[in-house]
């Protein structure tokens, strides 16, 4: 199954800032297949049906009408793979043969008198997907349409019908308009909480390695370089032993507001443990995860968070690997698992060598001959270009 959702949905990552446009292409990408064949299963059996019991179930122009809706559809579906910035445009293309099939209902099949319902199916998909400027103007358009197309039926709504239908779209576009924008917030809000630590705001162990674990797969299959530091504070039982479990928590809040302030947005800042953060760094090569380390090293040094009315000194040891060809490791579970084990390895050197240090493992398991195992500390230290 999950090999079946990678082809149909594509291989494309999404950031944890992209939480509402993953759930829009997603839920589009859904709409489309489920179209596809809902539109291609009512083809098959309208022609089943009029050729057994030789009655006409749809008239041809609203078959093709459904034909047109299934190939666009499918081609819509086709666009959007693996491309989440066309949701928009693709969005709009979906909304308007969505309308096109609707009205043909309407025309060409007078003998269903509930084919009106497709109308208000059409809103929540449009308030869901393009928002609430383009769900109220597709309402307008919607009402307008009915009321100009009625007259023109074979079979036409009497007035109290229409008049009941125009109430109701306009309510429910109403209520839409009220309801989605919050709820698409909420969603987004309830997501965030659920993947990230309320301390310090950094992703908690398993959203992290999620996470990581898409991107590492993702970076194997176009070879792109990625990196991890493996952040430790050094001695942190005695903040809390001397200054108690809240002096303790304010200290964390702040490594990780440095943490998270000297990155870049791309970058994936994990709490993987007590005081052990993790920084996955995309498109980094070795040399670029060491000099961040340093300057994170040197900005956890000078933070000096105020404890009762003193500055309280305050360093961190971190470890560094990188994977300098993102295709050597299996798969990104595998290759996250050798990724932290040789970065907890250079964490150790750190700590061994007196703490307050960057260390550095090299590609494949072996030292890198172009860094120095150990970076001393000192916020005036050069990093080798690498």
């Amino acid at each position: 199954m999950h090999r079946i959702g990678r082809w149909y949905f594509g291989a494309q990552q999404f950031g944890e800032t992209q939480l509402l446009t993953e759930f829009r292409y997603r839920f589009l990408m859904v709409l489309l297949g489920v179209s596809v064949v809902a539109s291609t299963a009512y083809l098959l059996s309208g022609l089943t049906i009029s050729g057994a019991a030789g009655a006409q179930v749809a008239t041809p122009e609203h078959m093709r009408s459904m034909r047109i809706f299934a190939m666009a559809s499918t081609l819509l579906w086709i666009a959007l793979r693996e491309r989440p910035q066309l949701l928009v445009p693709v969005a709009w293309g979906y909304e308007i043969v969505g309308l096109m099939a609707h009205a043909s209902a309407l025309v060409y099949l007078p003998s269903d008198e509930l084919r009106i319902l497709w109308i208000f199916t059409n809103l929540p998909i449009a308030y869901l997907l393009l928002g609430r400027i383009a769900g109220g103007l597709l309402t307008a358009l919607t009402v307008l349409g009915l009321l100009a197309l009625n007259p023109t039926l074979a079979a036409p709504y009497s007035e109290p019908a229409l008049a009941t239908a125009v109430i109701s779209l306009v309510f429910l576009s109403v209520f839409l308009h009220a309801s989605v924008g919050q709820m698409l917030g909420l969603f987004v809000r309830l997501r965030t909480l659920a993947l990230r630590d309320p301390l310090t705001g950094a992703l908690h162990r398993r959203a992290y390695h999620t996470l990581v674990t898409r991107q590492i797969g993702a970076a194997r299959k176009s070879g792109r370089p990625f990196a991890l530091l493996a952040i430790d504070l050094d001695r942190f039982k005695v903040v809390n032993q001397t200054w108690g479990h809240e002096a303790g928590d304010e200290v964390l809040k702040a490594v990780a507001a440095c943490v998270h302030a000297g990155i870049r947005e791309g970058d994936i800042v994990g709490r993987i443990g007590g005081e052990e953060f993790a920084v996955f760094l995309p498109e980094t090569h070795l040399a670029g995860a060491v000099a961040l380390a340093e300057r994170l090293r040197h900005a956890i040094e000078v933070l000096a968070p105020p404890l009762e009315g003193q500055a309280l000194p305050l360093t961190a040891s971190i470890g560094v690997a990188a994977q300098g060809d993102g295709a050597q490791a299996k798969d990104g579970a595998a290759s996250l698992r050798s990724l932290e084990r040789e970065a907890g390895l250079a964490l150790a050197d750190a700590k061994r060598e007196g703490r307050n240090r960057v260390a550095v493992f090299g590609v494949g398991g072996l030292r890198s001959e172009s860094l120095p195992a150990v970076l001393p500390s000192g916020p005036g230290r050069p990093i080798p270009a690498g």
